[in-house]
């Protein structure tokens, strides 16, 4: 068996892209297990004409090439950039220090490998034309390198479901064109780095199902363009920065898991006027809903699962329409449940469980004209009128 390196040296024939670029690919390929037989490529083929790689012309940051005459090949092939999506192919192995040799790739796909394992080498941090880096659901384990701050280019970088850990690096703080981070469901530690959070293009950030510690640093209130924000099933401290509440482009938000205390500040939270999934069940919120709620009418989702809150349920709450998933369960909620909640036909899950306090009669919703299935839930006792709800 041909040792891939040595292979790929025979294969260098390059057609569109530069043999430095051509060298790293091929070694790649094989050495993650890349079978180009059975997917119908020829490895002796301009690497363009590989099914995982598509090629582009670029000029000065994409400005199409003009009529420049017996200089245009020339001049394409040293402006060449590729991509690679190698997407649930089933590839193993680790990957290879070559992969520091793709110095025009743009964009790196090898989410849904579970078999391709090992560690992000530290030579990733030549890629400095690289914008995408995404590496979802395989095996990867070790420490994420410092030299990702390298990659001046980079604006996603999704590592979601693997084993790794170590810390977040801070030099992530350097790049000035990044936008996503997408780290849940690994084995992180140590705090969020404030460098981080200091990057005012960051538009997504997970790292939901971690090991974090530390306070939920207040310089969170600095994403201004931040869109979707998961920090769930960590190990914060209890308080949560009131800075949080005024990041008003916000359409998701999980805060759950993380038995955080305090109040739920109505005012500033209905200035979020563009949430549609909002998830704050597993903490340890008290006092009273907001009326102000109510203005929250994109709302699709929440979930106040397992708090401990209050009080009346706003009758203001029936102005949020677009709700399809509500739960009130395990509070403390008390008085009348509002008529007003049977306005929100769109309902597909609905929970009052273990509110002991709360009574009334949401028998409105049972008489809905929709044909959608749903699921509401209350206790197994008469102060609740429903009968197409379920016991808990």
């Amino acid at each position: 068996c041909i040792d891939p390196r040595n292979a790929a040296l025979l294969d260098l024939a390059s057609h569109n892209i530069t043999d430095l670029d051509r060298y790293g690919l091929v070694v790649l390929f094989r050495v993650i297990g890349y079978q180009f037989h059975d997917n119908g490529d020829d490895i002796t083929d301009d690497v363009c004409q590989w099914k995982p790689v598509t090629c582009y012309d670029k000029v000065n940051d994409g400005e199409q090439l003009e009529d420049i005459g017996d200089d245009e090949d020339i001049i394409k092939e040293e402006t060449k950039t590729y991509s690679v999506n190698l997407e649930a192919l089933n590839l193993k192995g680790t990957l290879p220090t070559e992969i520091g040799f793709l110095l025009r790739m743009v964009e790196f796909n090898i989410n849904r490998n579970l078999e391709l394992i090992g560690t992000i080498p530290t030579e990733v941090g030549r890629l400095d034309q690289l914008k995408i880096f995404s590496a979802e659901s395989c095996g990867l384990i070790g420490t994420l390198p410092t030299e990702i701050g390298s990659m001046a280019s980079i604006e996603m970088l999704m590592i979601e479901t693997n084993m790794l850990s170590g810390t977040i690096p801070s030099q992530i703080g350097r790049l000035r064109h990044f936008r996503k981070l997408g780290a849940g469901t690994n084995r992180l530690t140590g705090i969020l780095p404030v460098e981080l959070l200091q990057l005012s293009s960051i538009e997504f950030l997970h790292v939901d199902s971690n090991d974090i510690t530390g306070e939920i640093p207040a310089e969170l209130g600095l994403l201004s363009e931040i869109k979707s924000l998961n920090l769930a099933k960590n190990h914060f401290s209890t308080s949560l920065p009131t800075e949080l509440w005024g990041l008003n482009k916000l359409t998701f938000l999980d805060i759950s898991d993380l038995n955080l205390s305090g109040s739920i500040p109505g005012e500033r939270f209905s200035k979020m006027s563009n949430l549609v999934d909002i998830r704050l069940f597993g903490n340890s919120f008290s006092g009273t809903l907001s009326s102000s709620m109510g203005e929250l009418t994109a709302l699709k989702l929440l979930s106040l699962y397992g708090n401990r809150l209050e009080g009346t349920i706003p009758t203001e709450m029936g102005l949020m329409t677009a709700l399809t998933f509500l739960s009130f369960a395990q509070n403390m909620m008390s008085s009348s449940i509002p008529s007003s909640i049977s306005n929100l036909s769109n309902l597909f899950h609905l929970s009052f469980c273990n509110n002991e306090k709360l009574s009334g009669s949401i028998e409105q919703l049972c008489n809905t004209t929709t044909t959608k299935r749903f699921h509401y839930q209350v206790d197994r006792k008469p102060s609740i009128i429903c009968s197409c709800c379920v016991p808990c």
